[in-house]
């Protein structure tokens, strides 16, 4: 079986965009992996934490390491999330939508 899309690699959008990317790829993935090079290290960890204190997902393996660019050196990380056992049947995608326009969506 070929490996389908699961990376999702974080910048400078909202963290709540990368979260609903995730909430999305685990409706048809066991695991989703967050990305994150320098400054964006910061939004990938408070993704992978919000999906975990949700019962959403659990946190598999997370890897560091230092990128070369040019003459610049990045930190990067990469955190591997598997989905928990009953997360297609809390759906959370359709509690965002309620909470959102009810005003009190806050990830």
């Amino acid at each position: 079986m070929a490996e389908k899309f699961r990376t999702i690699k974080v910048g400078n959008k909202k963290k709540l965009n990368y979260i609903r990317m995730a909430e999305i790829l685990f409706q048809t993935q066991e695991e989703v992996e967050f990305s994150g090079l320098g400054k964006a290290i910061n939004t990938a960890v408070n993704c992978a934490e919000y999906l975990k204190r949700k019962g959403y997902a659990t946190i598999q393996k997370i890897e560091t390491s230092i990128v070369q660019e040019e003459t610049l050196k990045s930190a990067k990380i990469l955190i591997v999330m598997k989905r928990t056992p009953d997360f297609l049947s809390r759906k959370p995608l359709e509690n965002n939508n309620k909470n959102e326009q009810s005003g009190t969506s806050q990830p």
